[in-house]
């Protein structure tokens, strides 16, 4: 392929780039495996991190005294929204709910253990059954005298 007469800029700019990144990655390289320059980075990584941590609590005890919501507060009520609306989700999609949760029982006014076809009887639950009755209780009735 023939070179063109005008130089591409872009590919000139490219060449360029490579080039700085390539001896930008090399001095790196070299100043990584330097004991002192790990150690400044070290702590200065750490001073940086404590620094967030002393904001972080300057932020939080600030949004207290003006009865704001803290940045975990409004990430908690998101996760909590997100669980509602996901649970409305599966509520208002009454095609998908039915295959999620198996087969449902009949609808009837008896509960499912009274239901005809029942494996034993329930005498408990039966009307009229053995069941003790229980006994009225008095609540502050007209006896006695009020002051």
């Amino acid at each position: 392929m023939p070179k063109p007469p005008i130089p591409d800029p872009l590919q000139w700019l490219r060449k360029t780039l490579d080039r700085v990144e390539g001896r930008a990655n090399a001095l790196a390289g070299r100043g990584l495996q330097c004991e002192p320059v790990l150690a400044t980075l070290h702590r200065l990584n750490a001073a940086s991190m404590l620094w967030r941590q002393a904001l972080q609590k300057a932020l939080d005890r600030h949004c207290k005294r003006l009865n704001l919501p803290t940045a975990r507060d409004v990430a908690a009520i998101q996760a909590t929204l997100q669980r509602i609306e996901d649970r409305l989700d599966s509520l208002a999609s009454p095609h998908d709910a039915p295959a999620a949760q198996g087969p449902r029982p009949a609808r009837t006014r008896k509960p499912a253990a009274a239901a005809p076809g029942a494996d034993g009887p329930d005498e408990a639950a039966a009307p009229g059954g053995n069941a003790p009755r229980r006994r009225a209780v008095r609540r502050g009735g007209g006896h006695g005298t009020r002051r």
